[in-house]
């Protein structure tokens, strides 16, 4: 009667995977060196990608604000163009008359307010 075993299923003894370390200071080591390099490979994209997004940013915000200048200069009337043009020009000449008479005489009145000290607290 050879009777052929029932239960044949055998399973080779899995070996067992070597440790990177082998106590805790090895193991802080080797994720030290591990996330080190990681980051050296990560980097150049990251960095590529990062200068991209500002790029594309700035000439989003560029493009936005000339575009609405241009837009807005387009569709004023000549005479609002002129009026804005000569408004700013009389701003600026009465911004330089004020402070004309200030330039010498204002450090003097500093000079009393502080006693003659120049130091600030």
């Amino acid at each position: 009667m050879n009777e052929e075993p029932k239960n044949c299923d055998v399973t080779p003894i899995e070996a067992e995977e070597p440790k990177k370390y082998d106590n805790v200071k090895d193991a802080f080591k080797t994720g030290y060196a591990d996330a080190k390099q990681k980051a050296e490979q990560a980097a150049p994209k990251l960095k590529e990608a990062l200068n991209s997004a500002v790029h594309d940013a700035a000439y989003g915000v560029s493009f936005g604000a000339t575009f609405v200048g241009a837009f807005a200069h387009a569709m004023l009337p000549e005479n609002v163009k002129e009026g804005l043009s000569r408004g700013a020009e009389a701003g600026r000449a009465a911004a330089q008359r004020t402070q004309e008479p200030c330039k010498g005489s204002c450090e003097n009145e500093v000079k009393e307010l502080t006693n003659g000290s120049t130091q600030t607290a």
